[in-house]
């Protein structure tokens, strides 16, 4: 997340935060990897970063603390591109993947 936030180019991201040894982390994992690599084909201008090795306890600088996996984030910046100005969790893809290409 903080290479999103120091490229002003940059304007939105998703990020996947997951456990290690998780069955749902694994199963959404994939789902997430099958759309980020159709929304790229397609030409959809969003970044998609994994962060891996989370917690039950997981306390993000934008979000605070989180404790439960797989998590979705869509963050949007400002026009300058400094700082976050639209932030919020999306739906597990394998849960329901129309709802979560929806949501972006």
């Amino acid at each position: 997340m903080t290479e999103f936030m120091q490229d002003s180019s940059k304007k939105q991201c998703v990020v996947e935060l997951k456990r290690d040894l998780c069955s749902a982390c694994y199963t959404n994992g994939r789902v997430f990897e099958i759309i980020a690599a159709k929304m790229k084909k397609h030409g959809y201008k969003t970044d998609f970063y994994r962060v891996t090795g989370a917690t039950n306890q997981n306390v993000l600088k934008y979000t605070g603390l989180i404790n439960y996996t797989p998590v979705y984030i869509y963050m949007k910046k400002t026009m300058c591109g400094k700082h976050i100005s639209e932030i919020f969790t999306l739906p597990p893809p394998a849960q329901n993947h129309k709802k979560f290409i929806r949501a972006l």
